[in-house]
């Protein structure tokens, strides 16, 4: 194609797309010939080196646009000898650039897809309402750009609003169409929609644990509900079409963009059943109803499969070990959903998860949003000892309330008996010997997994016995490497996927960040533990843990980092003051690092060892114990006091940092036999405190 020659400068009709835009629309779509896209694309870059970046955007965007298969693909191309009532609708759903060099006009660039080739059905009350929708999603307001169009966040953040006030307007209206409702299949938030009919006028509602798929509920709603528009008509609609048609599917991703044909797909399916039709492939309902072989005789499994290698190996060992597995992709916390409208942080891991389940055989695969259990369970947990100045854990607690806790929940709720829920943790469990128990329910018995990296005993040291009697740890006697060659040898399509880091709920986010968005700054001063002087000023207590030297420079005056390394020794809540010193390894510190004091102790058992007590007095005990995640173990002893919740801990030799909320977990010194843990007290930097108030002579 040529360039036209008022490009540069000239009138080009149709609203802006940035870079990224085109990228993405690009990669969505079929490769256009490169050999005609490149040298305009060059051309564009020489020409308009010396002007705007939005012209450069413009230029790019023409060339890019204009491009065979970009958009739409050569199967949909638009021809002229298509019909002419085609033809009269075609300025809806494309855009022209304007070129005056020799009176000609070029062809048509389609950045908007033209409804023939998205195949929508050639009615004038479905265009209408297509063009009434989108006319109200676009239209110039405070958001747009200077040349008035909308820009990607502004237009996110208008179906969000849109979706907010959907159900507003219809939560009393459909109060009742709940329970009636049915679950979109393949969409990674909770998506519940119903389609109800009169005199073939149908009407749409339905709601969503996110926010922008339900703000897509309310598109689809307002499109399907239209003036005039029927049910016949809504039939002949096809599916994948309808985010092209309204110019949305450049700023969707691909999930969003596959769950809006896939909730279209479920109200066609329930138009026929209430014209009772049974044709076209019905879309059964969700993971309310069974979703397993009630016939089988074989013991079901629920399945908590993460996209990762290592509960990808764990389920294909189940089907091995012949279970009936059901898989369940866990929703439970995303990003701050307005900060990534555009991206789903965890659609890869949803996509592996498929594609895991069809290399098994078409394993069922449901997702169970769990995104306000999580909030109320371990966030705000999370929140609250960091605003305390402790150190929480919520990877334990995500083990235990979430996973093991409201997921059990949840299955029993829907009415799915499993007779187990495995995971792909390495940990192994094993039944109490039948002499220790006999003629009762035999107790189960946690033991570290014969990996020390990835030994993940640590992390599930706060499960109970009736949580631990439904478990399953596939790969729980494997090493690391003898897992990822099971992940070669089952051929599994994730098995060179590099493991995940950090925090289950936080994604991409920084812990720091999300603290920071959370409980902002509360600035106190950093001072010298061996002499009180005040040599730095911190923005909150909750962006440093004992033991830690890394970061900790930056809150402090110049004059000081001179003298590191500094590590952080206590905290005190009540003042807001960060404890450092630069002789930590030096005896000062010998007891704050190996003596401290334990609450909340449990056992796993659900008794303290018998060797605790002797006499109705508690006894010194040794054991190996992890202050935290990873392979080191240290050997110490613990002596129970009071009721048996709380004791001394005295260690063999100094540990790295003892922060109060950590949590300590005990092992038997016999075996790898996980026997119960405690939580740090902040006990123990008030014996800190009063030891160093004394040494320095003043009230620190």
């Amino acid at each position: 194609r040529r360039m036209p020659s008022d490009l540069i400068g000239g009138q080009i009709r149709y609203r802006s797309f940035d870079y990224c835009q085109l990228l993405s629309l690009w990669k969505r779509q079929e490769q256009p010939d490169m050999s005609r896209c490149l040298p305009i694309w060059f051309a564009c870059s020489f020409v308009i080196g010396s002007y705007t970046v939005h012209h450069m955007q413009v230029a790019t965007a023409w060339s890019l646009a204009s491009a065979p298969g970009l958009v739409g693909g050569p199967r949909h191309r638009y021809h002229p000898s298509q019909s002419t009532h085609h033809a009269q609708h075609r300025h809806r759903y494309s855009t022209r650039v304007s070129s005056t060099g020799d009176g000609d006009e070029d062809d048509p660039i389609p950045l908007f897809v033209d409804y023939t080739q998205s195949r929508i059905p050639p009615n004038e009350p479905l265009l209408r309402s297509i063009d009434r929708v989108k006319n109200s999603l676009l239209e110039a307001s405070n958001d747009t750009s200077a040349g008035g169009a909308i820009n990607n966040d502004a237009l996110l953040r208008r179906i969000v609003q849109k979706g907010i006030s959907f159900q507003q307007a219809n939560r009393e209206k459909h109060r009742d169409d709940e329970y009636e409702m049915q679950r979109v299949p393949g969409c990674i938030a909770t998506v519940l929609v119903r389609a109800t009919l009169s005199r073939n006028i149908v009407t749409i509602s339905g709601k969503s644990d996110a926010l922008l798929s339900g703000g897509l509920i309310a598109i689809v709603a307002d499109v399907l509900s239209g003036v005039d528009v029927t049910a016949h008509e809504i039939l002949q609609l096809e599916a994948n079409s309808l985010t092209s048609a309204l110019g949305l599917k450049p700023i969707l991703n691909t999930g969003r963009n596959d769950g809006v044909a896939s909730m279209i797909r479920v109200i066609q399916d329930q138009i026929r059943s209430l014209l009772g039709d049974s044709s076209g492939n019905t879309i059964q309902p969700s993971s309310r109803d069974a979703i397993r072989n009630e016939t089988s005789d074989k013991p079901t499994v629920a399945m908590l499969l993460s996209g990762g290698v290592d509960s990808s190996v764990a389920l294909h060992l189940l089907l091995q070990q012949g279970y009936n597995v059901t898989a369940y992709y866990l929703r439970i916390w995303l990003e701050d959903e307005l900060a990534h409208l555009g991206e789903c942080p965890w659609e890869d891991d949803l996509h592996v998860c498929q594609e895991v389940c069809e290399h098994a055989g078409n394993v069922p695969l449901e997702t169970v949003s769990l995104g306000k259990e999580y909030r109320d369970r371990v966030v705000q947990y999370t929140i609250e000892e960091a605003q305390q100045g402790r150190t929480p854990n919520p990877d334990i607690m995500c083990n235990s309330r979430v996973k093991f806790g409201c997921f059990l929940e949840y299955i029993d709720q829907s009415g799915m008996k499993f007779d187990h829920v495995a995971s792909g943790h390495y940990a192994r469990l094993e039944d109490e010997p039948r002499e220790s128990s006999p003629g009762t329910t035999r107790a189960k018995r946690l033991f570290r997994a014969p990996d020390p990296v990835k030994d993940q005993s640590y992390f599930l040291c706060a499960l109970t016995q009736k949580q631990l009697s439904k478990v399953l740890f596939p790969i729980g006697q494997y090493k690391k490497s003898e897992v990822r060659q099971l992940a070669s040898e089952f051929n599994l399509p994730n098995r060179n996927r590099p493991d995940s880091q950090g925090l289950c709920f936080l994604g991409k986010v920084k812990f720091d960040e999300f603290l920071s968005s959370y409980l902002g700054s509360r600035p106190g001063d950093v001072v010298d533990a061996m002499n009180g002087e005040v040599i730095g000023k911190h923005n909150g207590l909750w962006y440093h843990t004992v033991g830690q030297r890394k970061g900790i420079g930056k809150v402090m005056f110049p004059l000081a980092t001179a003298h590191g390394p500094w590590y952080v020794v206590a905290k005190d809540q009540s003042k807001d003051v960060v404890y450092v010193s630069n002789r930590y390894d030096e005896d000062d510190f010998a007891k704050a690092r190996s003596e401290f004091e334990v609450e909340d102790v449990r056992w796993i058992s659900n008794q303290h060892p018998a060797q605790a007590s002797s006499d109705g007095k508690w006894e010194v005990v040794r054991f190996d114990m992890k202050i935290r995640h990873g392979p080191k173990i240290v050997q110490g002893s613990l002596q129970l006091k009071g009721d048996g919740s709380s004791g001394n801990v005295k260690l063999d030799l100094k540990d790295g940092g003892l922060a109060p909320g950590q949590y300590v977990v005990f092992y038997s010194q016999t075996s790898d036999e996980v026997l119960g843990a405690g939580v740090i007290s902040e006990k123990h930097w008030a014996s800190f405190l009063k030891e160093y108030k004394q040494m320095v002579g003043s009230e620190l």
